[in-house]
């Protein structure tokens, strides 16, 4: 069981930012589901002027401005920024229609928003009310309840999240994981943890429709490449962003009355992101 869990897992993961939509089915994900629980912020809107920034890594190189007509989930201004890897550059050419409207998701991350799945977070905007009604109606809400007050390197620590089932039918809890990234652009684009399960998550447990369970996983955040240069001893830190990223399905019932495990979509869902610092341990105090 623990190794099947761990390679469901280790596949949907790898889903976070490769912008694969065969991967959805290949994963039974639910594809509109995944966009809309990952999603920090779903606008409808008009692609502006695209552009290459100077002086930053490939995968922040892209930059366009999107201009917000209406908000489907977050809080969004007037015009948000949205960066993306530069060899996305040519194949947006051909999805962004900046004569038209359409549907973005986004998604927090270095230098303001990324595209939600890379180009499949682009859709038509004739799918707002699809997707309206999927945000309005989401049935699982995620909530980081305790984290370290400084992500050691190397150090497994306590994580803990609450996830919540505001859905007419129950909830199973596959996975919970932490994902976050660096403020600094010269680091590496995202947050690299090692994360343990534990007994009762590797369980599989059922949220029942109202319901709530806590679930504490032990992370250990690893030293980004950047980095590898400094040694421990120099004790240095810095300001990133985390949340809480749990995949579920929802347990529909079949027609003998009993509830569907196996076949049931599964899909992701994220906490809102904290900033916290991360890096190297400081020396103990002097006694």
């Amino acid at each position: 069981m623990r190794r099947w869990v761990g390679l469901v897992c280790a596949l949907a993961l790898s889903l976070l930012g490769t912008a694969r939509a065969e991967n959805y089915t290949l994963l039974g994900l639910d594809e509109a589901k995944n966009l809309v629980g990952t999603a920090d912020l779903i606008v409808v809107g008009g692609a502006g002027e695209r552009s290459i920034v100077p002086g930053v890594p490939d995968w922040l190189a892209g930059q366009v401005t999107l201009r917000v007509d209406k908000t489907l989930k977050g809080t969004a201004p007037a015009t948000v920024t949205v960066r993306y890897p530069k060899w996305l550059d040519d194949g947006l050419t051909k999805t962004l229609h900046p004569e038209g409207r359409q549907l973005f998701f986004l998604q927090r991350g270095q230098g303001g928003y990324a595209f939600v799945e890379g180009m499949d977070g682009i859709r038509a905007a004739d799918d707002a009310d699809q997707y309206q009604k999927i945000a309005d109606t989401f049935p699982v809400t995620v909530t980081l309840a305790g984290l370290p007050p400084v992500f050691n390197f190397g150090t497994a620590q306590p994580v803990t999240v609450k996830i919540a089932n505001k859905g007419k039918d129950p909830v199973q809890l596959l996975f919970v994981a932490l994902e976050g990234y660096y403020y600094g652009t010269r680091l590496d684009k995202r947050m690299s943890f090692k994360t343990d399960q534990a007994p009762d998550t590797i369980a599989r447990p059922t949220i029942e429709p109202g319901g709530e369970i806590t679930a504490t996983v032990t992370v250990a955040c690893n030293v980004p490449d950047a980095w590898q240069v400094f040694s421990p001893d120099t004790y240095l830190q810095t300001v990133a962003a985390v949340r809480g990223a749990v995949l579920v399905n929802t347990l529909a019932k079949k027609a003998d009355g009993k509830l569907d495990a196996i076949f049931a979509p599964r899909y992701y869902a994220a906490s809102a992101w904290t900033r916290v610092t991360a890096g190297f341990p400081p020396p103990p105090d002097d006694k």
